[in-house]
């Protein structure tokens, strides 16, 4: 063994810093990087400028992208189904 291996710590000297995951991946771990695949109604709500109440409406008369099932109480809608509607919409 290597003489490094058997010298004994000093006391006073913290252990060595093991690396968050920030400094190992600092681009993923800020919330702007991130852009959701999923948005959830509230988002839908101020992204389209429509109410909840409307946007169901216009599911049920096939006008909306269809929301996505989540979970047993949750549901979504694909971003990109959310911009090709909002693309496909005359512009004000």
């Amino acid at each position: 063994m290597t003489e490094a291996m058997n010298a004994p710590q000093n006391p006073r000297t913290p252990p060595p810093k093991t690396p968050s995951r920030s400094d190992r991946h600092p681009e993923s771990c800020t919330r702007a990087a991130i852009t959701p695949e999923i948005y959830r109604l509230p988002e839908v709500v101020a992204i389209c400028g429509i109410s909840r109440s409307t946007i169901y409406e216009m599911i049920h008369r096939d006008e909306f992208p269809p929301q996505v099932k989540l979970g047993a109480r949750a549901v979504g809608w694909h971003r990109s189904d959310i911009e090709a509607w909002l693309a496909s919409r005359p512009a004000a």
